[in-house]
C-alpha cells in the first residue's frame, strides 16, 4: 500500500516460548509484626534471586523491601528447581506469589471473623492491600485493618508450588518506508 511517498506494510508476528519453568515451592510467612520472610532451596549465582524474591514478598503485602527477609540456599527450605537463565525467577517467584496468595486469603478469611471487623462483609476483590493493611474502598474511608490484628498473635504461613506452563506472545505492527530516502516510519509510536 501507498500513502504519498511511503510505502506501508503490515506484519504479525507469533511466538511460543516454554518459559524454562521447573517445579518449585517456596514458604512464605507473615508475622505480626508485619514482616515477611520467604523461604526456598533456591540459590543465587548473581543472578538477583535475593532481590527479586524479595520483592514479589514486598509487593504481595504492601511492605517495603526492608520489612522482608528472603532465605535461600539451604536445602532444608522448600525444594526449587536449577539456577540458571531465567528458570529461578520464574519457577520459585510464581512458588513465592502462590504462596503470598494462600497467606493473604487465610489472614482476610480470619479478619472477616472478627467482631466488630471493618472487613466482616467484604469479598475478597473489593479488598486492596495498602501499606501492609487490608483496605476496603477507598484508603480515606478508614476501613482497614492490619494483618497482624487477628489476633492470635501467631504468624500465617503457605507453601506454594508452581510447575512448568508455556508462554504465548503476538504481535502486530504497521510500518512505513519513505520510498525514496529510505526512512522508516512505526505510526503507532
Amino acid at each position: 500500500m501507498r500513502e504519498g511517498h511511503e510505502l506501508i506494510g503490515w506484519g504479525m508476528a507469533t511466538g511460543i516460548w516454554e518459559a524454562m519453568m521447573s517445579p518449585a515451592e517456596a514458604k512464605v510467612r507473615y508475622s505480626v509484626d508485619g514482616k515477611v520472610t520467604v523461604s526456598a532451596a533456591a540459590s543465587d549465582i548473581g543472578t538477583g534471586t535475593y532481590t527479586i524474591l524479595g520483592q514479589l514478598g514486598a509487593d504481595a503485602f504492601g511492605v517495603p523491601l526492608d520489612d522482608v527477609t528472603v532465605q535461600i540456599a539451604d536445602s532444608t527450605l522448600p525444594k526449587t528447581g536449577v539456577q540458571g537463565g531465567s528458570w529461578t525467577a520464574a519457577s520459585t517467584g510464581s512458588a513465592v506469589q502462590a504462596a503470598s496468595r494462600a497467606v493473604i486469603a487465610t489472614l482476610l478469611k480470619h479478619a472477616s471473623r472478627l467482631e466488630n471487623s471493618p472487613l466482616a462483609k467484604v469479598e475478597a476483590d473489593q479488598v486492596e492491600i495498602i501499606d501492609g493493611r487490608f483496605c476496603a474502598g477507598s484508603q480515606s474511608s478508614g476501613r482497614h485493618e492490619r494483618f497482624g490484628d487477628h489476633g492470635t498473635g501467631r504468624p500465617f504461613q503457605h507453601r506454594g508450588t508452581r510447575q512448568s506452563r508455556p508462554r504465548y506472545d503476538d504481535h502486530a505492527e504497521v510500518c512505513g518506508l519513505h520510498a525514496f530516502r529510505g526512512l522508516r516510519r512505526s505510526p503507532r509510536r
